[in-house]
């Protein structure tokens, strides 16, 4: 590591320890690519240093070496989706082969990355916007095929109705996919066509495989029937819809919202245990938050009393309640029913 002017920084570099607020929160973490845009808010914040990696040291340790192949394809993935949401804006067809490719190339990233989750919550320090939310599904929903054991020909499927699930919110205005307040029943009505608005733009765009083009009309529907557009349940649903569910659900929880403030991992997984009883596929449901669970130690989280804690341990069967390590003192969150984890401070398990 070599210590930098910020004024100095060059596209590129990799910043090799987390900068925190003043607070002890986490405002850029290890391992996110510099540009010009991160140089004028550490500027801004009055940051004149940072530590950066060495070249020699990015080619040699071979976590930095996935986390940069991941995000080379993630941002060129993301500018896939940019070109198709921009031409889907303007009432034109995508190009589907395009967006078939970056889906396909950014597969094995997703599958050998050790660290996933963590490094999409680097990548919300881009932003939060309808098109990272469809890339971030997208990897989700080929990470949750990887835990369920499918093969690479279903796993792409997913990974591309992922992508494809919410373009047809491209037709309904900014001012009602971001109002605060309650939805009037006429615009819940254009919410509840953008699943079909959705699947004629796939169609149009080269999109030919029907699974997939079902999963982008069914992605709201729910278990017990009370989903829309059509209502269906259970069986005729169709499993690459169900499983896109669950990513959808997970992404949109833990994503910062113009009306809200983003919810945590935990509260995520939560949501989904709840939801596994009626509205979303358990079998899926349970393979995600198992997976998942993997994930969680490590963190470091400020609990509800406010004390800052490190997760040590989590019992798979209850993986939204793990065990926190403040000190020399232990909770056990699934005893200690009136603590619960209010906050990450950042995810720094290398596992």
């Amino acid at each position: 590591m070599i210590l930098v002017q910020v004024a100095a920084i060059e596209e590129g570099m990799r910043l090799a320890r987390d900068i925190l607020t003043p607070q002890g929160l986490l405002l850029i973490p290890r391992g996110f690519v510099l540009n010009a845009a991160v140089k004028n808010i550490l500027l801004n914040r009055g940051i004149n240093e940072v530590w950066i990696y060495k070249r020699e040291e990015e080619e040699d340790n071979p976590l930095v070496k996935a986390e940069g192949d991941f995000f080379r394809e993630y941002n060129r993935a993301l500018a896939a989706v940019n070109r198709m949401m921009l031409r889907l804006s303007q009432n034109q067809p995508f190009e589907g082969d395009d967006l078939r490719r970056a889906v396909l190339n950014l597969m094995p990233a997703v599958l050998t990355s050790p660290r996933i989750i963590y490094l999409l919550a680097k990548a919300r320090h881009s932003g939060e916007t309808l098109y990272t939310h469809a890339l971030n599904v997208s990897v989700l929903s080929m990470l949750l095929g990887k835990w369920a054991g499918l093969d690479e020909g279903e796993i792409f499927r997913l990974g591309l109705a992922g992508v494809l699930h919410d373009i047809g919110k491209t037709k309904i205005e900014k001012s009602i996919l971001e109002k605060r307040g309650l939805l009037s029943s006429g615009e819940w009505k254009i919410i509840k066509a953008h699943p079909g608005w959705g699947y004629i733009m796939a169609l149009r765009s080269g999109i030919d495989d029907g699974r997939v083009l079902k999963a982008i009309l069914q992605h709201h529907e729910r278990e017990d029937g009370s989903g829309y557009p059509e209502g269906i349940a259970g069986k005729e649903i169709e499993p690459l819809a169900k499983a896109v569910m669950v990513a959808d659900v997970f992404d949109a929880v833990t994503a910062d919202r113009p009306y809200r403030r983003r919810f945590t991992i935990y509260h995520a997984a939560e949501v989904l245990q709840a939801m596994r009883f009626g509205q979303i596929d358990p079998a899926f449901a349970t393979v995600f938050l198992e997976g998942l669970a993997s994930y969680y130690v490590g963190n470091k989280v400020i609990l509800s009393n406010g004390e800052i804690g490190e997760v040590v341990w989590v019992d798979r069967f209850n993986p939204t309640r793990p065990v926190v390590k403040v000190g020399e003192k232990f909770y056990n969150l699934l005893q200690c029913r009136d603590l619960r984890i209010e906050d990450e401070l950042a995810i720094i398990s290398e596992g």
